[in-house]
């Protein structure tokens, strides 16, 4: 999604998706696999470039992501849409792609090298024209040639709880309730029970995956109280629901408490650091 200088455009779910990408390198690793394919380890280190893209006028947008892997060259740009369809979504990718290539750009043997990212979108809504591969075509002057792109979409509607556990899908769980959104809105008489069994379901998971290894406490907390944070924006009339996802997942979403652990965990080395520097 997009902002500018003069006015700030984004929904909860852009924070939340920001937010994993940016404080969990397990989730923004399982989420790159997803979309690309790929099975790059969860204990790779990630870097994280500025996602600040200046374009024409000086207008300032802002990408959801723009990530790199330690020890490649290869960079990651993925965005979030909430809209199941975007005329301009294209255009917009490739403003950011072409800038993205811009910044990481060499010049070889007076030869200058552009590579563009590798592009994906996560759909948390979409419908019958949402297409399962965007393509962007860059063709070359005086020749027949051209750069097709491809810029494979990840459903949320895909995706069932079972299945995300399983194949360990950890970064999509948070968005699980847009699964739900149609019966939310006819005021499904049985909907706030079925979603807050989910929920019920999701926690225990975690933990579970937690005591086996499977994922990390930051993680799982960090994925609870997104989870917590999306529900109550999207059920946000619904006071039923909210009260009940406040009693299941309960937490802090500014300050939450993965964050303080890990917060924790670096105070308590840098005292250990200095102790053993006195010794």
């Amino acid at each position: 999604m997009e902002k500018n200088e003069s006015v700030a455009i984004g929904t909860p779910y852009d924070d939340v998706f920001r937010t994993m990408i940016t404080d969990s390198d397990s989730l923004a690793i399982s989420l790159i696999n997803l979309m690309f394919g790929l099975n790059i380890s969860k204990d790779a280190k990630l870097v994280r470039y500025q996602n600040e893209v200046y374009l024409k006028e000086n207008k300032k947008r802002i990408t959801d992501s723009q990530i790199g892997v330690q020890g490649s060259d290869v960079y990651y740009h993925m965005e979030c849409e909430s809209t199941a369809r975007d005329e301009n979504i294209l255009l917009r990718l490739y403003e950011y792609d072409s800038t993205i290539a811009h910044d990481h750009a060499l010049i070889e043997d007076n030869v200058l090298k552009v590579t563009f990212p590798k592009t994906g979108i996560l759909y948390l809504r979409d419908s019958s024209s949402t297409l399962d591969v965007l393509k962007m075509e860059i063709k070359a002057p005086d020749s027949t040639e051209s750069l097709v792109l491809d810029i494979p979409t990840v459903k949320i509607s895909k995706y069932s709880i079972d299945e995300i556990f399983e194949k360990e899908l950890w970064f999509l769980l948070p968005f699980f309730i847009f699964n739900y959104e149609k019966r939310l809105k006819r005021s499904d008489a049985t909907v706030e029970k079925e979603i807050l069994e989910k929920l019920v379901f999701i926690k225990k998971q975690l933990e579970s995956s937690d005591s086996r290894g499977k994922i990390d406490t930051y993680s799982r907390i960090l994925i609870e109280q997104m989870t917590e944070k999306v529900t109550k924006a999207l059920a946000i009339k619904n006071d039923k629901l909210t009260k009940g996802v406040d009693d299941i997942m309960g937490g802090k979403v500014l300050e939450y408490e993965a964050k303080t652990i890990l917060k924790t965990g670096i105070n308590q080395g840098i005292e250990q650091g200095i102790n053993q520097g006195i010794e």
